[in-house]
């Protein structure tokens, strides 16, 4: 019937907030095209359904509104009571100045206009709304960035997310954050080199407005230190202290199931014992960065305990009480100063994520590569492990490692050339496996070779040890996006082996090429967004062809000492946003900064030019735009 009704007319349809990839497809039939100018308009906060509808379709991405239309949208849900829907006089300096807070968002716009059209239209009620974000602004941690992976491990651990068949808790949680970021309730502060969301944060408008709903039904509230003693039934708690001792009620520490200390300057304003030992339904302990330096037994307390974040503590162990952790899901004791954990830990058999790391390297050329730890015994057979970083490479470990079938991450270091056989053998068993890193043992050798088979998913591989030639599989890694290559002295040269991997967005060099040139030549490396070339002894000539690396933005050249003219054909790289320059040679530098030389101008075209020299013990650094 419509495609009849259409049929000789010209018309505009307009299909509004539409989630499905599929309805396009499964509608369009109904809208005959009589090439005359018709038009159909789909919206959508879904890039992948905008991008889904075919030949001829072009993709407008809202900008945050203007001032004018912040302000007319606003007034229209904030005083849609009043005559005209205008703002009293006598509050327009405090409303546009909410307004402005909201950053043309018209997501916060409503949400903020809809609180502010039930309240009082006293100045003073309108200030304390004003005041209140301006200080969750400017002095609320956290209101900063969280990682995506801590968040979505967060998330697991709170029993937010429900398995799905086919997929890990962890991959549905991720398609949760995406979901709430094409609806900007949460906002992406960085991504990675691939575009993948790696930082992202909560408006302080919407964070504002979401803590006040949450207050109000004692589901999560925030300490400033402002009261003497937290009272009420709140199961989630953040505190951000500023030197007054932390005193919760009874009834607080009975109900927390989250219990959050954000980075603070005083070591013990609360009795870490005294607090574990009332907070019987914690699912997520997060202490990360808070000077606390031991862990109390009473840990072992806490059946529900499901996450536990220790990272950038100055503890040095962990309580044997730590295997009645039955539930524990998360363990993060990355960059502390445990040098080794309990045998108990390999009876935690919902384990998922594990990380181990010391914080003791001092030497700049190893400020890259994580002390690891020893694994407990039979860590292997903690079947639903997912992360496991970084560990030493027992034999032991080595044989039995591939039995953890369900792995994403491996970090093993401290591998002798002997044992890298027997590591293939059991990095062939983990299908699943998305990040591998190995890093030998002092000069020794890696011998990877044997590795057949190498997991068809894996995105990034870091191989830190001499190689006396590039492992053939390396070359197979199709959906490889990271690749770094340290203290691998190569003599060959590893850019022609390398460039087959059309997927690579991020490719670092360091120490990992003995010879003089580096040559990339036309249709190489179509995706790579970030070079990074470190400490190559002996390269005096790096060559860009015109139609290599067509999408990098940012190249990085750092202590190449016999280096001493500009990449030939930087001209080329018409997308470079970045040249990061650190400690090179003074003829090198000499060429930028001489605006009557000819090579200067082939750099005209990078937006930032950044310098990096040592005056004695300190750095010098210089922008050149």
């Amino acid at each position: 019937m419509l495609f009849h009704y259409l049929h000789q007319k010209r018309y505009v349809v307009v299909l509004d907030d539409v989630w499905d990839i599929y309805l396009w497809s499964s509608i369009r039939g109904a809208f005959p095209d009589n090439k005359n100018g018709s038009r159909i308009i789909l919206t959508t906060r879904n890039e992948n359904v905008a991008t889904s509808v075919g030949v001829g379709y072009r993709v407008n991405h809202l900008e945050p509104l203007q001032e004018k239309d912040a302000w007319a949208l606003f007034c229209k849900k904030a005083f849609w009571n009043e005559p005209g829907r205008c703002c009293p006089q006598q509050l327009q300096p405090l409303a546009h100045a909410i307004v402005n807070k909201c950053e043309g968002l018209p997501l916060a716009i409503v949400a903020i206009g809809g609180l502010m059209c039930s309240r009082s239209k006293a100045i003073g009620e309108w200030k304390k709304v004003y005041e209140s974000l301006n200080w969750q602004l400017s002095y609320n941690p956290i209101l900063g960035q969280i990682k995506r992976k801590k968040l979505i491990r967060l998330w697991v651990a709170e029993g937010f997310v429900k398995e799905r068949k086919g997929n890990t808790m962890e991959e549905v949680a991720e398609e949760h954050l995406t979901e709430l970021i094409l609806r900007s309730m949460i906002q992406v502060t960085e991504t990675n080199a691939a575009g993948r969301v790696k930082t992202c944060r909560v408006h302080d408008v919407m964070r504002e407005l979401a803590m006040t709903i949450s207050e109000k039904e004692n589901f999560c509230t925030a300490y400033d230190g402002n009261e003497s003693r937290l009272e009420g039934n709140f199961h989630h708690l953040s505190v951000h202290d500023r030197g007054e001792k932390i005193r919760l009620g009874r009834t607080m520490s009975h109900h927390l199931r989250s219990f959050f200390v954000f980075k603070t300057d005083m070591c013990t304003s609360f009795s870490l014992d005294a607090a574990l030992s009332k907070f019987k339904l914690l699912r997520v302990l997060n202490l990360q960065g808070v000077p606390v330096e031991t862990i109390p037994s009473t840990l072992g307390r806490l059946f529900n305990l499901r996450y536990l974040n220790l990272r950038d503590t100055k503890i040095s162990e962990l309580p044997k009480s730590i295997k009645k952790l039955r539930n524990l899901q998360t363990l993060d004791v990355w960059n502390t100063n445990v040098r080794r954990l309990p045998s108990g830990i390999s009876k935690l058999t919902r384990l998922r994520h594990l990380y181990m790391y010391c914080n003791n390297y001092q030497n700049s050329e190893t400020s890259n590569i994580a002390n690891s730890m020893m694994a407990p015994t039979g860590i292997w057979n903690i079947q639903c492990l997912q992360t496991l970083a970084c560990i030493d490479a027992e034999e032991e470990l080595i044989q039995q490692v591939g039995k953890l079938t369900k792995l994403r991450r491996l970090d093993i270091t401290k591998l002798k050339t002997v044992h890298g056989p027997k590591l293939c053998t059991s990095i062939q068993k983990m299908k699943n496996l998305l990040r591998l890193c190995v890093t030998a043992t002092n000069e020794e050798e890696l011998q990877l070779e044997s590795l057949s088979l190498p997991p068809s998913y894996l995105q990034k591989l870091e191989l830190i040890g001499r190689l006396n030639t590039l492992p053939l599989w390396v070359r197979s890694l199709s959906n490889l996006t990271h690749l770094y290559l340290g203290r691998s002295y190569l003599q060959d040269d590893m850019v022609s082996s390398l460039h087959g991997l059309s997927a690579l967005v991020l490719l670092e060099l360091r120490k990992a090429y003995n010879g003089k040139i580096l040559h990339f030549k036309a249709k190489w490396f179509p995706k790579l967004n970030k070079l990074k070339i470190v400490e190559l002894a002996q390269l005096d000539s790096l060559v860009v062809e015109e139609g290599a690396l067509p999408t990098i933005q940012e190249l990085n050249l750092i202590r190449c000492l016999e280096l001493k003219a500009l990449p030939q054909g930087v001209e080329h790289l018409i997308n470079l946003q970045k040249l990061y320059l650190e400690e090179m040679p003074e003829e090198f530098i000499q060429m930028l900064r001489n605006d009557k030389n000819h090579d200067q101008s082939k750099v005209c075209h990078i937006p930032t030019i950044k310098i990096v020299c040592l005056n004695g013990q300190s750095q010098v650094v210089e922008t050149l735009c």
